[in-house]
């Protein structure tokens, strides 16, 4: 079968609406069928040293636009399923071209080709449909930006991602933007509201623009129990280099000083604390946690992804009053949505400190000193009395003579952060 006739068969059953041609094989089919025609039509308009023809980008280009009228013509008469499976299909077919590499070819060989600007268009189209197809729409422009120079999708459309993205919240065009800036020292202003206006690293992270950010950031409830790829990004930024653990609070405070230099080049440890707690207070503390259980949610799962980040200094910053509160308020009622989720979080704690007392006592004296020296009985855990029991040390072992949990009070917190 010849890859044009399968082509039309692959439109005629679409048109016709088959029975199962929603199905995800059929999807794959008809994505793999549209791969070959377009492949086949581009090497035919080559001489057999695969040089580009001059007239190739509108072979292309003709090719999307008549993908694109199909949809526009089918799509109002498919079931929601259908539907659905029709608008993952174009998404596959599209990051198949992005990864081609025929698309950088073409802005090589014609620096004004129309065809990647129409590419990016329809590309944004389809990401708007439904909310699922952000982010990974987001992951082909990424795919595409690998094999062109980030400032060639600036000027061919890719601006339309960012406008307005602050007030609807879109955390996908948040990742674009960071990413884009990476690789290229591009204005501020072509990224709307989402970046700093003069850029820096360090501003991202000021009180002043994460005030603009929670509408995004709190969206990305969405993509739940998974972890939306803006958070490991920021993480990256917030916390870019790792302190050499120390084993006791002198030999931290040392490497601390020694080893200033390797958080990042143009931040300082006291720049990063700073940062640092900005974002709790702002994003977690102020967004997440005031919010509804998804975002409560959420919440932990950012602090977990930072952890590993973490120096034992920053435990207070991180394992604040109001976070050891929620933690309290989940933990006393085994019935709330979240306590499974609240749970898990004291064993990432233990595993993460293993091994190193300033951690330890780090975490402890955060647990204690927000309930009052009664975690473990108001939460009816023994979270606290086993980070005691693992003391490697003879002065961590002395803090035993400071934690006294018999004469604690069952009775849970009266502040709630947590709805129930």
């Amino acid at each position: 079968m010849s890859h044009t006739f399968s082509f039309d068969f692959a439109i005629l059953n679409l048109k016709s609406k088959i029975k199962g041609s929603h199905s995800l094989p059929w999807i794959l089919v008809f994505t793999t069928t549209i791969w070959h025609r377009w492949k086949w039509r581009c090497i035919s308009t080559f001489n057999p040293d695969y040089e580009p023809s001059p007239n190739s980008h509108h072979i292309i280009l003709q090719f999307a636009k008549e993908w694109f009228d199909i949809n526009k013509m089918v799509n109002g008469k498919l079931a929601r399923e259908e539907q659905r499976d029709h608008l993952l299909g174009r998404l596959f077919a599209y990051g198949a071209l992005a990864q081609s590499g025929r698309l950088a070819e073409e802005w090589v060989s014609d620096g004004n080709t129309p065809l990647i600007k129409e590419f990016t268009r329809l590309l944004i189209a389809l990401a708007s449909n439904k909310r699922h197809l952000q982010e990974p729409a987001c992951s082909v422009i990424l795919d595409l930006i690998e094999k062109l120079h980030s400032e060639v999708l600036l000027n061919h459309g890719i601006h339309e991602c960012f406008e307005g993205a602050i007030e609807v919240g879109n955390p996908d065009a948040l990742l674009l933007a960071l990413k884009i800036r990476e690789k290229v020292s591009a204005d501020s202003a072509r990224f709307g509201k989402l970046l700093p206006d003069p850029f820096s690293p360090n501003k991202i992270f000021s009180a002043d623009h994460l005030a603009s950010l929670p509408n995004c950031l709190k969206e990305l409830t969405f993509c739940q129990p998974r972890v939306h790829n803006v958070w490991p990004v920021l993480v990256n930024i917030l916390l870019p280099d790792r302190v050499l653990q120390a084993e006791d609070a002198m030999s931290v405070s040392n490497s601390l000083r020694k080893h200033k230099k390797n958080w990042n080049s143009s931040f300082s440890v006291e720049e990063i604390a700073k940062n640092f707690q900005c974002f709790c207070e702002v994003i977690i503390e102020g967004s997440l946690l005031p919010s509804s259980h998804d975002r409560k949610h959420l919440a932990f799962d950012v602090l977990l992804l930072l952890l590993p980040c973490l120096h034992a200094s920053f435990i207070p910053i991180s394992l604040s009053a109001k976070l050891v509160q929620c933690m309290i308020d989940v933990l006393s009622t085994k019935d709330s949505w979240l306590y499974k989720v609240v749970q898990h979080f004291p064993k990432n704690l233990s595993d993460w400190v293993e091994n190193n007392d300033v951690r330890r006592v780090s975490v402890i004296v955060a647990l204690q000193k927000h309930s009052n020296d009664k975690f473990d009985c108001i939460t009816l855990t023994k979270t606290v009395k086993d980070l005691m029991a693992d003391f490697r040390t003879e002065s961590g072992c002395m803090l035993n003579m400071f934690v006294d949990e018999s004469h604690a009070s069952e009775e849970p917190s009266d502040e709630s952060q947590t709805n129930r």
